[in-house]
């Protein structure tokens, strides 16, 4: 409402000031109208035709013509506000051609047309100056340098054809909405300058003028009150006053607030869930675990694997004290491990570890990006400026870059050029935008640009003949372009492994929506296994998050088997020493600021317990992700006889 009312006192001075000009002067000036109005709206750029019902037949004729030549060429100004400048160069030579063949041309009209192209034009090149170096050159609405462009064509207009003092004083009142000290100062300078040009002497009723732009009230005191129309001028004044009051802005601490809690709810929910199915024995396994290690394999002689790899000690142990009667490892006290036990045990402690994290993100996540709340809160009011209607804010307040979404009604057409430069203006830093177009809103993702690409290519096999493999694979992709993988390797092999695997990605894939940091949720998945009893059901999980936008890589390894990263032509070995679906902060995580040509080879150990890190070093990385996946299982195939001993499985992630 407020933007209309604004526009409505812009331009009822601007056309009602060409009532005290013969229509020669005013057709260009009406033009220039349409054409500025029409950079907002087509709905907007009708108003200078109610100059029609003042003007002969003939200039009116030539008003609704150029009305028209906009709504003709509008989706082509559109595209480009720049290209408003050729439609208003193209009205102009039809006004001054029609003019010419009709007989009716005039010195002051070609006067006033060059003058007005060449503001017009230097407005142009001003801008481009000025956003030199920036991404986005779209001009808006209420851009400074628009009304100051149209300001300056008036105020020669009107000291070259009718010095009206009430005229000069409105002029200087429309600086008042600019609201920029500077600007009023250069246009009073420049003005100063053109009188002392063109009349050789400075008028103290500058000075007047002048204070009206900081102070409207004072042209009230060059009023006639005898006269009626006064009266409209004080109302005016009044009205002015008015829509430059602070109004409460659009804020988005309630949408960081219940973006945060609902998640925090959500989550809640889901433990209450598991609460509600199940029961735990969390502590006596636990108990059961110690005592089987301290009693039995510190003492134990055998030479198997379990002996000396953590992971599969611990996931054996687990299955033997379910009775699974899958003794691999040829254990003689297999049999005595077995935990018989009917308790109903629920562990609170579980729960209230999960909501220390949780209440430990929500206050990390706020902390960090109440900061930005200034520059949200501009870029909203901004957008509710062009009447855009927010139905909906989603801000992903755990990424490490600018990335959020906002749901608009269908009501207005989106136009992405001004959304950018919008978007430049309050978070000071080049973003990109993803327009989506559903059936009843508008779905705008907003982003930090990537400054990497992605190229990336998979891999699953399955031991033996097996049609089903244990080992699962998860890659999801962000607006934003950034990327979550995941690889989880099941116990074993077949259906059951496959289970595992697959029913912790499941719940990667669920936790992912919330918006918590990726540590955060391997510590709330972490809690569910707990809570389910399910880190007996044994499957190691690799999750990597890759940023375009600042190039950084974020790996959690939880049980997993060796990966590799050649970065800077340094072949990287990322050893892994937390036990599965256990998130150690010492033992689990690696960062790095990824560059160009930069490799990620995340494996099971169906493949790196057969390939070595020399054999995978021969490989050809100068290759694209798929030729590399295919020359490294080729390898392994080629090792093994074709004969898989374990399932295998591999994501080879190239950046561009």
């Amino acid at each position: 409402m407020k933007k209309h009312i604004l526009l409505g006192l812009r331009y009822t001075f601007y056309i009602s000031s060409l009532l005290f000009f013969d229509d020669p002067i005013k057709i260009i000036p009406a033009c220039l109208l349409i054409s500025v109005l029409f950079l907002e709206s087509k709905h907007y750029s009708f108003l200078p035709l109610i100059l029609v019902f003042y003007m002969d037949k003939l200039y009116s004729i030539l008003l609704i013509s150029v009305f028209f030549l906009h709504v003709l060429l509008f989706t082509f100004m559109k595209k480009n506000r720049y290209y408003s400048l050729f439609t208003y160069l193209s009205s102009i030579l039809l006004v001054n051609v029609v003019l010419l063949i009709a007989k009716r041309y005039d010195i002051n009209t070609l006067l006033i047309s060059t003058i007005s192209i060449i503001i017009y034009a230097i407005s142009i090149l001003c801008f481009y100056y000025y956003n030199k170096g920036k991404a986005y050159s779209i001009i808006e609405l209420k851009s400074n340098l628009l009304h100051l462009t149209i300001l300056l064509g008036y105020f020669m207009l009107i000291e070259m054809y009718n010095p009206n003092q009430t005229l000069l004083y409105f002029l200087y009142i429309q600086l008042f909405f600019i609201s920029n000290y500077g600007l009023a100062c250069i246009f009073f300078i420049f003005n100063l300058l053109f009188h002392i040009i063109l009349t050789l002497n400075i008028s103290t009723e500058l000075l007047g003028y002048f204070c009206s732009s900081f102070v409207p009230p004072v042209a009230l005191l060059s009023f006639d009150y005898s006269k009626w129309y006064s009266y409209i001028f004080i109302i005016y004044i009044i009205l002015v006053l008015v829509i430059k009051m602070p109004t409460k802005k659009i804020t988005i601490e309630h949408d960081y607030i219940t973006n945060l809690f609902q998640d925090f709810k959500s989550y809640i929910h889901l433990l209450d869930i598991e609460y509600d199915k199940l029961n735990t024995l969390k502590m006596l396994k636990e108990n059961q675990m110690e005592y089987i290690q301290d009693t039995y394999c510190k003492k134990c002689n055998e030479n198997a694997i379990c002996k000396y790899k953590l992971d599969k000690r611990y996931s054996f142990l687990c299955n033997a004290i379910n009775n699974d009667n899958n003794n691999i490892y040829s254990c003689p006290h297999y049999e005595s491990f077995y935990l018989s036990t009917d308790v109903d045990v629920r562990t609170s402690f579980l729960q209230f570890n999960a909501l220390v994290e949780l209440s430990n993100e929500l206050e990390t996540i706020y902390q960090q990006n109440i900061k930005m709340a200034d520059y949200y809160n501009k870029f909203f009011n901004d957008i509710s400026f062009y009447d855009y209607q927010i139905l909906k804010v989603d801000i992903n307040l755990a990424s490490k870059t600018i990335f959020f979404s906002i749901t608009l009604s269908k009501k207005k057409e989106v136009i992405k050029e001004l959304f950018l430069k919008i978007a430049y203006k309050a978070f000071k830093e080049p973003l990109d935008i993803k327009i989506i177009n559903n059936d009843d809103n508008i779905l705008v993702h907003i982003y930090k640009k990537p400054r990497i690409k992605l190229d990336f290519a998979q891999r699953i096999l399955s031991k033996g003949e097996s049609l089903i493999s244990g080992d699962n694979i998860y890659i999801k992709k962000e607006y934003n372009d950034s990327y979550i993988f995941a690889l989880s390797d099941g116990m074993g092999s077949g259906q059951k492994a496959h289970e595992q695997s697959s029913e912790a990605l499941k719940k990667i894939s669920n936790l992912l929506a919330y918006h918590f940091s990726l540590k955060t949720i391997l510590k709330l998945l972490e809690n569910m296994y707990d809570l389910k009893c399910e880190y007996d059901s044994y499957a190691t999980l690799d999750i990597l998050s890759i940023n375009p936008a600042n190039q950084m890589l974020l790996l959690y390894k939880l049980g997993s088997t060796t990966s590799y990263i050649i970065h800077s032509n340094e072949f990287i070995t990322l050893e892994n020493r937390a036990l599965p679906l256990k998130l150690d902060d010492i033992n689990s995580s690696y960062e790095l600021e990824l560059m160009v040509g930069d490799i990620i080879l995340l494996m099971s150990d169906g493949i790196s317990d057969f390939l070595t890190k020399d054999e995978l070093e021969d490989i050809n990385y100068s290759n694209n992700s798929e030729e590399i996946t295919n020359e490294i299982i080729f390898k392994l195939k080629k090792k093994v006889n074709n004969n898989l001993q374990d399932d295998a499985s591999i994501l080879v992630i190239k950046v561009i």
